[in-house]
C-alpha cells in the first residue's frame, strides 16, 4: 500500500441485484425492523457455509460492519457472538474497533499515573482483554450509542470472552493517528512512506487504510495467542469494503487485507440502495462470502439522548432475547468503579518495564 488512492473505476455503481448475482446473501428485515433474528440466522448460515470450505486449522473472521449510532447492529453482534460462543466456547474471540492501547489511555484518564511507555506492557498483561473491558465500562462514554456499546462490551465481560481492542492508536483528541505508539508508527513507516507521521487524520482515506492494517495485525496476533478458530471483529461499515465517495479503495479494506493474508472472512454489511452504491466496484469479488442486511431499524442515538436503553429492550422483545442492558450509574457500573479503584494500583505495581 502507498499513500495514493487507486482509481474507483467508472461511474457505474453497484445495486442489490449485482450483489445477489455475485453470491451475496441479502437479508431483508422489512417485515419487522426490530427483529434481529432473520439477520442473525443469515449470518450464522453463511458462517456455516464458509466454514465448510476452510482448510485445516484456518481461522474464519466475521466482519460485523455497523453504523456506530444505530443500536440494532450492535445488538445483532451480541446475538451472533452468543450463539457462536455457546456452540464452541473455547474457539471464539472478539475484536473491538477501539485503539489497541486503550487500557493504558483509559487508566490515565481515570487518574492513575501511567506513562505512555507502559501502555504496551499493560496491553500484554491483559491477554484476554478483561481489564480493558472493565476500564472501558467504568470510565468511557462513547459519543455514538454509548449504552448499546457498553451493553456489547458488558456481554463480553460477563461471558469471559477473550476480547481485545484492535484499532491503531490515536492522539488524545481522537483526530490523528498517534505516531508515538510503536505498533502504529511501524504501520505508518511500512505502509505510508513519505506521509508525515504526525499529520494523518484518523478518518482520512490514508488513515482508514492504515487503521485497517493495524486491525488485521492485531486480530492475527489475537488469533495466534488464543488459538481461536472463529473471530468476530466489530467495526464501522466503511471498514468492510471501503467507500467510493470517501475514496477508500477496496484493496485497503479489511475484507481485502484479510484475503491478502490468506484468511477467509464473512463480511456483514448493513444499509440500503445508497449504501450499496457507495461500495467500490472491486469489492464484488468478495460477495460470495458476504451477508448484506437491509431494512433493519435505523433508529440512532448519541450520548445524552433519552430512550436508548428502552430501545435496546424493545429490540430484545421483538427478537426473543432478554438483553442485559448496561447503564452508567447503575449498581453494576458502581461496582466496576470500586473494583477498578482496588485493582488498578495492583496492575500498575506488577509492571515490568
Amino acid at each position: 500500500m502507498n499513500s495514493s488512492t487507486p482509481s474507483q473505476g467508472s461511474g457505474t455503481v453497484l445495486t442489490f441485484n449485482e450483489v445477489r448475482g455475485g453470491g451475496g446473501l441479502i437479508v431483508d428485515c422489512a417485515a419487522d425492523p426490530y427483529d434481529l433474528r432473520p439477520a442473525q440466522a443469515g449470518i450464522l448460515e453463511r458462517v456455516q457455509e464458509v466454514s465448510a470450505r476452510l482448510r485445516g486449522r484456518q481461522p474464519l473472521v466475521v466482519l460485523m460492519g455497523e453504523r456506530h449510532m444505530m443500536p440494532a447492529v450492535k445488538m445483532l453482534q451480541t446475538m451472533v457472538l452468543d450463539h457462536l460462543a455457546k456452540a464452541a466456547p473455547s474457539q471464539v474471540a472478539c475484536g473491538i474497533e477501539y485503539p489497541h492501547d486503550g487500557l493504558g489511555v483509559l487508566m490515565s484518564r481515570c487518574g492513575f499515573s501511567v506513562a505512555s511507555s507502559s501502555y504496551p506492557v499493560l496491553k500484554h498483561q491483559d491477554g484476554d482483554g478483561q481489564r480493558g473491558l472493565m476500564v472501558s465500562l467504568a470510565a468511557l462514554t462513547l459519543p455514538d450509542a454509548p449504552v448499546t456499546h457498553d451493553t456489547l462490551l458488558d456481554y463480553c465481560r460477563r461471558q469471559g470472552l477473550s476480547t481485545r481492542f484492535t484499532d491503531a492508536a490515536q492522539t488524545e483528541d481522537g483526530v490523528l493517528l498517534n505516531s508515538a505508539d510503536p505498533l502504529t508508527a511501524d504501520v505508518m513507516v511500512r505502509c505510508a512512506p513519505g506521509v508525515p507521521e504526525d499529520k494523518i487524520p484518523v478518518a482520512s482515506n490514508v488513515g482508514m487504510a492504515l487503521r485497517n492494517v493495524a486491525i488485521v495485525q492485531n486480530v492475527m496476533t489475537h488469533i495466534q495467542d488464543t488459538g481461536a478458530s472463529l473471530y468476530v471483529q466489530h467495526c464501522g461499515v466503511d471498514h468492510i469494503y471501503g467507500h467510493r465517495g470517501d475514496h477508500c479503495a477496496y484493496e485497503h479494506s479489511l475484507t481485502s487485507l484479510f484475503a491478502q493474508a490468506g484468511v477467509m472472512t464473512v463480511p456483514v454489511f448493513t444499509g440500503g440502495d445508497a449504501d450499496i452504491a457507495a461500495i467500490p466496484l472491486a469489492a464484488s469479488v468478495a460477495f460470495d462470502n458476504s451477508v448484506i442486511i437491509t431494512n433493519l431499524s435505523e433508529s440512532n442515538f448519541r450520548a445524552g439522548d433519552p430512550g436508548e436503553a428502552d430501545f435496546i429492550r424493545a429490540l430484545g422483545q421483538h427478537s426473543g432475547v432478554d438483553f442485559n442492558v448496561f447503564e452508567k450509574a447503575s449498581l453494576d457500573h458502581k461496582t466496576l468503579i470500586q473494583v477498578l479503584r482496588q485493582a488498578g494500583p495492583q496492575w500498575l505495581a506488577s509492571l515490568r518495564i
